[in-house]
């Protein structure tokens, strides 16, 4: 088995690696800061993360977008931590969503360090470990997900976080060190689902960083192979145990809840797969380069261990829905590949020309995803007027329904924090109901809103057979294509 040995550095080389890296964060924050908060539109996935976290945080409400019309109450997520922190920011910043966004922002940036790290204890040169870190900060695909304020990033960076600790733990020969590290990782790898589920498809990942960092331990042993293994490796289970428990407390009361929307979703997820794009066209559209540089990366080193990982995940990918917010879940793999190639390239020197042929796979990588993320696109956002889309339809609202705890069923998800900031509370179907039951469900409510074509043909009927009629009609969307209809019940005298 080959073992992936660091680049010395000294203590000077590291503070510049590092003073870099912090550099090319503050410019990509920089560049994003000046439109987050305009772009990309409200999407249907920041309003869930937000509103689960709020859910999670209160448990009781008699509310919620993401309501069991069945059971009258709101869906309990695993990963609530992650979607509690993003409720937090909204808080701090609203009606502002502006908030939400920052927080995922900062998240991308500790992913996209947890990845110089790690990079690093797997052997990459400092330049191809700082190189990559900034292809994952400037990966279009990942920008597209962090700027809509998905918190894939916060997944991603305990994930390979853990897979940093577990390589630096297999790297020192000092016991008590070596255990705080595994500590360290456990507590980490265990987080990452209660931070955002889709992480599982890097936990082939992580079983190649654990067995490469155990088989390490064990090879530099004095006792028995399997018994020096076992000893290094159980702090490291003991911590998954624990934090296990630890984060599976508060939800523990709705652990009924918590199965059937994991069986929902599974059985939702497994329909979608049979109709998706396969997961190459997706890397071929949004991220054409790394996907290219990982397969030329393959002609200079095949770690197999690594590719039966990457197969696992693709197999696991193929059982859900495979969409951008999903394959960017392994990119990881991929840059371990293109990082791999580099490290063989260092070695061995830059001659001949062939040689430098990672290398200037690298540098365009970089240069696409840089040119792309912060120029391209901001260009146009830079030039473009402020919208002011959400005070006009927060003002339509107030003026046609008004403030107070109006019970609404609002099919708009950008709709959902002038909503908020009203005090309505709002509903939205969050698991398959019946009819018989939507139907005695939208009899208890006063208002409903819904696009002027929703998206079922009988969205319509359903609304006006249950007594309401429509009040006003208003734009919900900047580019004025799509409008809302907002029908008030007539309960009578």
């Amino acid at each position: 088995m080959t073992m992936n040995v660091p680049h010395s550095m000294d203590s000077s080389g590291r503070r510049k690696l590092w003073l870099g890296w912090f550099v090319l964060c503050l410019a990509v924050v920089a560049v994003h800061a000046t439109s987050m908060d305009r772009h990309p539109p409200v999407t249907q996935d920041e309003v869930q993360i937000v509103e689960l976290g709020r859910a999670a945080l209160q448990p009781d409400t008699d509310w919620s977008m993401v309501w069991n019309i069945a059971e009258e109450r709101t869906a309990v997520p695993l990963s609530y931590v992650g979607k509690v922190f993003q409720e937090w920011a909204y808080q701090a910043t609203q009606p502002s969503h502006l908030g939400t966004r920052i927080t995922a922002l900062f998240w991308a940036v500790l992913a996209a360090t947890a990845v110089l790290g790690w990079l690093q204890a797997r052997g990459a040169p400092p330049w191809a470990a700082l190189a990559l870190a900034f292809a994952c900060l400037t990966d279009p695909m990942f920008t597209d997900i962090f700027r809509a304020g998905r918190i894939d990033g916060a997944a991603f960076a305990a994930c390979l976080g853990a897979c940093w600790l577990i390589r630096a733990a297999g790297q020192v020969s000092e016991t008590r060190a070596r255990r705080v590290r595994l500590v360290a990782a456990g507590g980490l790898l265990t987080l990452s689902p209660f931070l955002w589920t889709s992480v599982v498809l890097l936990f082939p990942l992580v079983l190649v960083e654990l067995g490469h960092g155990l088989i390490g331990v064990a090879q530099r042993g004095k006792h028995g192979y399997v018994s020096t293994a076992l000893s290094a490796g159980w702090p490291f289970v003991a911590a998954c145990a624990g934090a296990s428990a630890l984060l599976l407390l508060p939800v523990w009361l709705y652990a009924p809840g918590l199965l059937e929307g994991m069986a929902t979703l599974s059985a939702v997820q497994a329909r979608a797969a049979a109709i998706q794009s396969p997961v190459y066209q997706l890397f071929l559209v949004y991220s054409p380069l790394v996907f290219c540089a990982a397969l030329l990366g393959l002609l200079w080193r095949r770690e197999w261990p690594l590719l039966i990982a990457l197969a696992a995940s693709l197999w696991l990918t193929y059982q859900t829905m495979v969409y951008p917010a999903r394959v960017i879940y392994l990119l990881p793999y991929l840059w371990a590949i293109i990082a791999g190639a580099c490290q063989v390239v260092a070695r061995q020197g830059l001659q001949p020309a062939l040689a430098r042929v990672p290398v200037y796979l690298l540098g365009a990588l970089v240069a696409w995803n840089a040119i792309t993320v912060l120029v391209l696109r901001p260009l146009p956002l830079w030039r473009a007027e402020p919208s002011d889309t959400a005070s006009l339809v927060y003002e339509a609202y107030r003026d046609t329904i008004g403030p107070g705890p109006h019970r609404v069923l609002l099919e708009d998800w950008s709709s959902y924090y002038a909503a908020r900031q009203l005090g309505w509370k709002v509903y939205r179907a969050g698991t398959p109901v019946s009819l018989d039951n939507y139907q005695d469900f939208m009899s208890t409510l006063d208002y409903v809103i819904v696009h002027r074509q929703p998206l079922y043909d009988t969205t319509r009927e359903l609304v006006r057979e249950a007594g309401y009629s429509l009040i006003a009609t208003t734009d919900s969307y900047t580019d004025g294509k799509a409008a809302l209809e907002i029908y008030r019940v007539e309960k009578g005298p």
